[in-house]
């Protein structure tokens, strides 16, 4: 489906209803923006990603960081050397 949109007056963007069903998402759901070299914008559902490797398989928040099971059990493992 292909919408053109107006922002805002200040600088907000309504997903349509239909484009937001198609997609499963809901109020309230995160998006990351991304600018592409051709000066567009490229929306998409946000995956959270670990603040060590990048990851995204297995990702859970710890103390407000995001961390994946990968480099949880490293962490494990590297604490456990003491």
């Amino acid at each position: 489906m292909d919408a053109q949109k107006k922002l805002g007056k200040k600088g907000t963007l309504t997903i349509p209803q239909q484009l937001r069903h198609q997609l499963g998402l809901q109020g309230g759901a995160a998006l990351d923006i991304t600018t592409t070299e051709d000066g567009g914008l490229l929306l998409q559902k946000h995956l959270p990603a670990c603040n060590i490797c990048g990851g995204t398989q297995g990702v859970v928040k710890f103390k407000g960081f995001d961390i994946c099971r990968e480099c949880r059990q490293g962490l494990r493992e590297v604490a456990g050397d003491d």
